[in-house]
């Protein structure tokens, strides 16, 4: 017998309609991600497949590579062990594409189970699941995620999930929720070993538990042994990550290159400039990822659409952020708000006359159709981008705000190695700087696309280069676009610039 809902439909009706909706978004994720699989990675996503490579030339032995900056750049480990199977499997740059693209879908399949949950707790109706998800997904910084080499989508799936567990533990505390306690605790770990903001899970999972604590003392089955695992498990992570911080721990690595201690930093000396900053950023992605969504706020019912213990729980996920340097240019870092958004969007949304929901609704489509593609499809990110440089002329943050939509990189990237396989013949000498996270690019010039043959020989600065008799080749290879000049002079060639970031060295007559 099913189900009958508001509109008529059965349960079943509208569930095969989700897992319409859920495959459609993923044919969506998979289409962007295979127009985009001939630009190379770049930025942190480097810092993964190196570190993926060097897990895979230690045979897979994760202690041998976690705390090792060679490999790691100091980043957590959790992503370079789902990366370094595809990575054996397909190379670098498709393996580490391949990586996102199971996270991103991670985050969607996670996003499908959290928000009617969300709808649940907010008295919002559940046929909006919907279009909740077509808020989630349907912007540009998540569909590239899927593509984009990043974990951010993965953890993002974490922090949801990790949500989802403990919305069961305490709002069904009839159920015997003892293996979803130990899945909470086990997602925190899993999330810190993602990033180690996952710590913050620990305050979040606590302060949800205290909004339900009284309901949940008083109805609990089991009562006395869920406490105790509860009590067991933050102990149990807190262990684990004070080991971490006193060097005891060999999984986790609590240096600069994960951000640990510029975090630090900015948790006992937050200056406001710093807060202010991360808000602008947050305002930014809100703005871009939901533009003409955002009027459905304006009605009643989407404003008061937002349930205490879940906003309290993405509230606390905000606030840490606030305070890290690194906020104000890193909009990925807000992926899990976008689920806890969605909701009273879809509630004012369906509380508006339909002619007023329709025009807006398709407002917003239209225009992220369009930002989608600008930012995740070369020939539309060439159109915008005289654009994007006269906007960016009259404020420079706006190039900081979309730093996390890297395409434009990734294409300098290809021009600057394509003009590399061009340029320099092979067995040439092409010495290749940079100074990325120390060493991170260094051997990975070939892994990039880099042409065989060529003697690759890899310094941290141009002042590094060894005078040569012949005429050799430099490559200055950043994380922003290629320099048409050496950041150092070098007094003893003569030097030409034959490409994007690369140079001719031709040594002067004494």
């Amino acid at each position: 017998m099913t189900v009958r809902l508001v509109d008529g439909l059965s349960a079943d009706s509208e569930n095969q309609k989700l897992r319409t909706t859920i495959w459609l978004l993923l044919v969506l994720g998979v289409a962007f991600t295979v127009v985009n699989l001939k630009w190379p990675i770049g930025r942190n996503a480097i810092c993964y497949a190196k570190a993926s490579l060097g897990l895979i030339q230690n045979h897979f032995n994760v202690f041998a590579i976690a705390r090792d900056h060679t490999w790691t750049a100091g980043k957590p480990i959790l992503f370079t062990m789902v990366a370094a199977p595809l990575v054996y499997l397909f190379g670098v740059n498709l393996g580490t594409i391949f990586a996102s693209f199971l996270g991103t879908t991670f985050f969607l399949c996670m996003s499908a189970i959290a928000l009617p949950r969300l709808n649940r707790l907010s008295g919002i109706n559940p046929e909006l699941l919907r279009l909740e998800l077509a808020f989630v997904m349907l912007n540009p910084l998540t569909i590239y995620q899927f593509w984009s080499g990043y974990p951010d989508s993965l953890f993002a799936g974490l922090v949801i999930l990790c949500f989802v567990l403990i919305d069961i533990v305490v709002t069904e505390p009839e159920r015997d929720t003892r293996w979803q306690i130990l899945g909470s605790a086990l997602t925190i770990l899993v999330a810190i070993h993602t990033k180690l903001y996952g710590a913050t899970l620990l305050g979040m999972c606590g302060a949800y538990f205290l909004c339900f604590a009284r309901s949940f003392v008083k109805r609990a089955r089991y009562r006395t042994p869920k406490l105790v695992l509860l009590l067991v498990s933050m102990i149990l992570i807190g262990g684990i990550l004070l080991a971490a911080k006193c060097g005891m721990y060999p999984l986790l690595d609590f240096n600069e290159g994960a951000g640990f201690d510029s975090y630090m930093n900015g948790l006992f000396h937050s200056e406001f400039v710093t807060v202010f900053l991360s808000l602008k950023m947050l305002a930014f992605m809100i703005l871009l990822s939901f533009q003409f969504a955002l009027l459905f706020l304006i009605a009643r019912t989407g404003r008061h659409a937002w349930s205490l213990a879940p906003t309290l729980f993405i509230s606390i996920y905000v606030l840490g952020l606030l305070i890290f340097p690194g906020t104000s240019y890193n909009m990925r870092y807000f992926l899990p708000v976008f689920v806890f958004l969605a909701p009273p969007l879809a509630a004012g949304a369906e509380s508006l006359r339909i002619e007023v929901r329709r025009i807006i609704l398709g407002l917003y489509l239209a225009l992220a159709s369009l930002l989608i593609l600008a930012f995740n499809f070369a020939p539309a990110q060439r159109a915008v981008a005289p654009s994007i440089a006269m906007a960016s002329k009259k404020y420079f943050r706006i190039n900081l705000w979309l730093d996390n939509l890297r395409l434009q990189s990734q294409m300098a990237i290809w021009n600057q190695i394509e003009s590399i396989n061009k340029q320099v013949p092979a067995g040439a000498v092409l010495y290749w700087s940079s100074n990325y996270y120390g060493t991170t690019t260094h051997g990975m010039a070939e892994h990039l696309g880099v042409k065989h043959g060529i003697d690759i020989r890899y310094v941290l600065n141009d002042s590094d280069v060894v005078p040569q008799a012949n005429p050799i080749f430099l490559v200055e290879f950043t994380a922003e676009t290629p320099p048409d000049t050496l950041k150092q002079p070098l007094l003893w060639a003569k030097v030409t610039c034959i490409g994007p970031g690369l140079f001719r060295l031709d040594p002067t007559e004494k």
